[in-house]
C-alpha cells in the first residue's frame, strides 16, 4: 500500500489483499481516516480511501473515549 500512495483503494480490496474479514478492514480504515492518516470519499455506493498527503496526522491527539 505504501508504494502506491496516490492510488485509491476500497475496503474490499484491503480485506482481500491482507486476508482479513470485511468488517476488520472497514473498522481499521475508518479508524485511520478518523485520525487523519487517510482520506475517505464516497464514490457511488462505496467508500474510497487514499493516503492523506496534506494532513497533520502526526500532530493529532486522540480525544478521550475513542
Amino acid at each position: 500500500m505504501m508504494e502506491h500512495r496516490e492510488q485509491y483503494f476500497t475496503i474490499r480490496e484491503i480485506s482481500e489483499t491482507h486476508g482479513v474479514v470485511y468488517q476488520t478492514a472497514r473498522t481499521d480504515l475508518l479508524g485511520l481516516a478518523g485520525k487523519g492518516y487517510i482520506r475517505k470519499e464516497k464514490r457511488g455506493r462505496e467508500f474510497m480511501f487514499i493516503f492523506n498527503e496534506d494532513g497533520d496526522a502526526g500532530n493529532r491527539t486522540e480525544k478521550p473515549g475513542r
